[in-house]
Protein backbone atom coordinates (compact mmCIF):
# COMPACT_ATOMS: atom_id res chain seq x y z
CA UNK A 1 0.00 0.00 0.00
CA UNK A 2 3.01 2.56 0.79
CA UNK A 3 4.41 1.94 -2.56
CA UNK A 4 1.32 3.23 -4.29
CA UNK A 5 1.19 6.49 -2.29
CA UNK A 6 4.84 6.92 -3.70
CA UNK A 7 3.68 6.04 -6.77
CA UNK A 8 0.53 8.66 -6.94
CA UNK A 9 3.04 11.48 -5.28
CA UNK A 10 5.46 11.09 -7.30
CA UNK A 11 2.69 11.42 -10.75
CA UNK A 12 0.58 14.21 -9.10
CA UNK A 13 3.24 16.20 -7.40
CA UNK A 14 5.10 17.81 -11.02
CA UNK A 15 1.39 18.26 -12.48
CA UNK A 16 -0.16 20.36 -9.09
CA UNK A 17 3.78 22.10 -9.21
CA UNK A 18 2.97 23.09 -12.96
CA UNK A 19 -0.05 24.32 -12.26
CA UNK A 20 1.16 26.67 -9.66
CA UNK A 21 4.17 27.93 -11.55
CA UNK A 22 1.85 28.72 -14.51
CA UNK A 23 -0.59 30.37 -12.47
CA UNK A 24 1.94 32.31 -11.24
CA UNK A 25 3.77 33.23 -14.67
CA UNK A 26 0.19 34.44 -16.14
CA UNK A 27 0.00 36.74 -13.39
CA UNK A 28 3.20 37.88 -14.18
CA UNK A 29 1.40 39.41 -17.33
CA UNK A 30 -0.87 40.91 -14.61
CA UNK A 31 1.31 42.40 -12.63
CA UNK A 32 3.45 43.81 -15.82
CA UNK A 33 0.03 46.22 -16.81
CA UNK A 34 0.40 49.95 -16.17
CA UNK A 35 -1.45 52.03 -13.83
CA UNK A 36 -4.02 53.67 -15.58
CA UNK A 37 -5.06 50.86 -18.51
CA UNK A 38 -8.12 50.04 -18.93
CA UNK A 39 -9.34 46.26 -18.12
CA UNK A 40 -12.48 44.20 -17.49
CA UNK A 41 -12.20 41.58 -15.09
CA UNK A 42 -14.30 38.17 -15.36
CA UNK A 43 -14.85 37.09 -12.26
CA UNK A 44 -15.45 33.57 -10.76
CA UNK A 45 -19.14 34.31 -9.86
CA UNK A 46 -20.16 35.50 -13.73
CA UNK A 47 -19.86 38.92 -12.46
CA UNK A 48 -18.51 41.22 -14.82
CA UNK A 49 -16.22 44.60 -13.49
CA UNK A 50 -15.19 47.33 -16.08
CA UNK A 51 -11.82 49.89 -14.88
CA UNK A 52 -9.17 51.12 -14.97
CA UNK A 53 -5.63 49.68 -12.56
CA UNK A 54 -4.79 51.75 -9.69
CA UNK A 55 -1.86 49.43 -9.22
CA UNK A 56 -1.31 45.42 -8.84
CA UNK A 57 0.54 42.99 -6.51
CA UNK A 58 1.22 39.47 -6.12
CA UNK A 59 -2.30 38.72 -4.25
CA UNK A 60 -4.78 41.24 -6.21
CA UNK A 61 -5.39 43.62 -8.82
CA UNK A 62 -6.74 47.37 -7.57
CA UNK A 63 -9.51 48.04 -10.06
CA UNK A 64 -10.54 52.06 -9.78
CA UNK A 65 -13.78 52.65 -11.10
CA UNK A 66 -16.01 55.95 -11.07
CA UNK A 67 -16.67 56.14 -7.50
CA UNK A 68 -14.18 53.75 -5.78
CA UNK A 69 -11.41 51.45 -5.56
CA UNK A 70 -11.84 47.56 -5.61
CA UNK A 71 -9.44 44.49 -4.42
CA UNK A 72 -10.04 42.02 -6.33
CA UNK A 73 -8.20 39.08 -5.51
CA UNK A 74 -6.42 36.82 -8.43
CA UNK A 75 -8.48 33.56 -6.91
CA UNK A 76 -11.49 35.38 -7.65
CA UNK A 77 -10.71 36.39 -11.64
CA UNK A 78 -11.68 33.94 -14.13
CA UNK A 79 -10.48 36.52 -17.09
CA UNK A 80 -8.88 39.80 -17.14
CA UNK A 81 -8.89 41.19 -20.46
CA UNK A 82 -7.19 44.74 -21.70
CA UNK A 83 -9.67 46.87 -23.64
CA UNK A 84 -8.27 49.26 -25.91
CA UNK A 85 -10.92 52.20 -27.28
CA UNK A 86 -11.57 51.43 -31.66
CA UNK A 87 -12.59 53.35 -33.95
CA UNK A 88 -15.09 52.04 -36.17
CA UNK A 89 -14.29 54.69 -38.92
CA UNK A 90 -11.23 53.11 -40.43
CA UNK A 91 -12.72 49.21 -40.64
CA UNK A 92 -15.84 51.23 -42.43
CA UNK A 93 -13.99 52.76 -44.62
CA UNK A 94 -12.18 50.14 -45.92
CA UNK A 95 -14.59 47.79 -45.63
CA UNK A 96 -16.65 50.22 -48.22
CA UNK A 97 -13.57 50.66 -50.93
CA UNK A 98 -13.28 47.27 -51.04
CA UNK A 99 -16.74 46.50 -51.52
CA UNK A 100 -16.86 49.02 -54.49
CA UNK A 101 -13.63 47.78 -55.81
CA UNK A 102 -15.38 44.01 -55.72
CA UNK A 103 -18.61 45.61 -57.50
CA UNK A 104 -16.82 47.90 -60.19
CA UNK A 105 -14.92 44.45 -61.30
CA UNK A 106 -17.96 42.43 -60.91
CA UNK A 107 -20.23 44.75 -62.76
CA UNK A 108 -19.44 45.41 -66.22
CA UNK A 109 -19.33 41.65 -66.88
CA UNK A 110 -22.44 40.89 -65.54
CA UNK A 111 -24.48 44.03 -66.92
CA UNK A 112 -23.16 44.95 -69.96
CA UNK A 113 -25.77 43.71 -72.48
CA UNK A 114 -28.41 45.46 -69.54
CA UNK A 115 -29.90 48.72 -70.92
CA UNK A 116 -28.99 52.08 -68.49
CA UNK A 117 -25.66 50.30 -68.07
CA UNK A 118 -23.54 53.20 -66.70
CA UNK A 119 -26.73 53.42 -64.22
CA UNK A 120 -26.59 49.98 -63.20
CA UNK A 121 -23.14 49.87 -62.61
CA UNK A 122 -22.96 53.05 -60.26
CA UNK A 123 -25.81 51.65 -58.52
CA UNK A 124 -23.96 47.81 -58.20
CA UNK A 125 -21.07 49.64 -57.24
CA UNK A 126 -22.91 51.75 -55.17
CA UNK A 127 -24.86 48.94 -52.93
CA UNK A 128 -21.17 47.08 -52.79
CA UNK A 129 -19.60 49.72 -51.07
CA UNK A 130 -22.63 49.79 -48.85
CA UNK A 131 -22.35 46.29 -48.21
CA UNK A 132 -18.76 46.73 -47.48
CA UNK A 133 -19.01 49.03 -45.08
CA UNK A 134 -21.48 47.21 -43.02
CA UNK A 135 -19.11 44.01 -43.02
CA UNK A 136 -16.28 46.23 -41.97
CA UNK A 137 -18.13 47.55 -39.10
CA UNK A 138 -18.83 43.91 -37.83
CA UNK A 139 -15.01 43.37 -38.10
CA UNK A 140 -13.77 45.64 -36.47
CA UNK A 141 -13.94 43.56 -33.17
CA UNK A 142 -14.11 44.14 -29.38
CA UNK A 143 -10.75 45.42 -28.41
CA UNK A 144 -10.55 43.24 -25.75
CA UNK A 145 -7.47 41.30 -25.58
CA UNK A 146 -6.93 38.47 -22.98
CA UNK A 147 -4.06 38.78 -20.51
CA UNK A 148 -4.88 36.39 -17.81
CA UNK A 149 -7.16 33.35 -17.25
CA UNK A 150 -7.54 31.21 -14.39
CA UNK A 151 -7.02 27.16 -14.43
CA UNK A 152 -10.90 26.93 -13.41
CA UNK A 153 -11.34 29.47 -16.77
CA UNK A 154 -10.14 27.35 -19.37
Amino acid sequence: MSSLKVICVTVLLPCLVGQTFAATSEWAAVQSLAAGERIEVSLATGKTLNGNIDHVTAEAVYLQSRTQTVAIRCDEISGLYTKKKKSWIKPVLIGSAVGAAAAGIAAPKTLEHETGYAGAVAGTVAFGALIGAGVGYLAKGSGKSLVYESARGR
